[in-house]
């Protein structure tokens, strides 16, 4: 069982906080990585994050991601037309822990010459019904040769809440990105997030270096891990926004006309692929989880191949 965070830490001051939690050796980096983002992203915290650091998961207030995963890969499909295997090592398609309750499993395609890599991996109890840390990482990665943006969606499950990430992330020049993808997305985000009428809160400042690989209207947001807050992870997330999103970039990628080959396009990918990998959240819980060798080969081989 994952351990929780102590609520004597609840009201301590964010470095201190960060310091004592760093102290806690079994703690998961993943959750470590992850509260460090949410107290300390912009030096301060949000109105929303002391609740959400004292909130924990009520008996049987799950959110099974695997369900939302399948609809993705349907609508997709319906779109686009079938989808093609893309080639993952059979050892690298599931990996469980040594007691056998928690597994790693990942899936990849390709979606004809427009959508080059669409994988996701999750993470989460063997048992579905269990409680218990949940990861979806799903991404979808577009042809170089088309002017198209990368679809991403980060939902991430915690003993103190869940966090949500989603965002049509810019790979060609802001402007660019601003004439053509942000008017499509701007109403969705406001609809949830970017308005008065909106219910998603603001997650917090993005740390710096990440601005860049995402757009004005990305959707970040943090919840409570009791009843209520998971039911609006599974209304207005995985049902709602994580679809809206999707339904945009599909739309897009279906458009979409070829251009000349361009070594930017393709750098833009190399470097958002770099990034995830030198700063991907989920490498230390996974190490501890599935070893070393392992966790890496899942990195650089089959999350994001495209960073060498």
């Amino acid at each position: 069982r994952l351990p929780s965070v102590p609520h004597r830490l609840a009201h301590r001051p964010l470095q201190a906080l960060v310091h004592e939690i760093r102290t806690m050796a079994p703690f998961p980096r993943l959750l470590l990585n992850a509260l460090t983002f949410v107290l300390c992203g912009a030096g301060s915290r949000s109105r929303h994050s002391a609740g959400f650091a004292a909130s924990r998961a009520s008996p049987g207030a799950v959110c099974n991601y695997a369900p939302f995963l399948d609809e993705a890969l349907r609508r997709i499909t319906a779109r686009l037309g079938p989808l093609e295997d893309y080639e993952i090592p059979p050892e690298l398609r599931e990996a469980k822990t040594a007691d056998g309750k928690t597994s790693t499993k990942t899936v990849a395609f390709s979606s004809g010459d427009r959508l080059r890599h669409i994988r996701a991996a999750l993470v989460g109890p063997a048992d579905p019904a269990e409680p218990g840390a949940r990861v979806l990482n799903f991404v979808c990665f577009p042809n170089p040769d088309y002017d198209l943006p990368v679809f991403g969606a980060d939902l991430v499950t915690l003993p103190g809440g869940h966090l949500i990430l989603i965002d049509l992330h810019p790979m060609v020049p802001a402007a660019e990105h601003s004439r053509v993808v942000l008017p499509a997305i701007a109403p969705i985000h406001a609809r949830y997030q970017g308005s008065e009428s909106s219910s998603l809160p603001w997650g917090g400042e993005l740390p710096e270096k990440a601005k860049p690989f995402f757009s004005p209207a990305v959707l970040w947001t943090r919840l409570p891990a009791d009843s209520t807050g998971t039911a609006k992870l599974e209304s207005e997330v995985c049902s709602g926004a994580l679809f809206d999103y999707l339904d945009v970039f599909l739309d897009l990628v279906a458009s979409a006309e070829p251009r000349l080959p361009s070594d930017d396009r393709a750098e833009a990918q190399r470097r958002y692929s770099r990034y995830r990998i030198e700063n991907d959240p989920a490498r230390g819980m996974l190490t501890r989880m599935h070893g070393e060798e392992w966790t890496e080969r899942l990195i650089n081989e089959v999350l994001f191949d495209f960073g060498a």
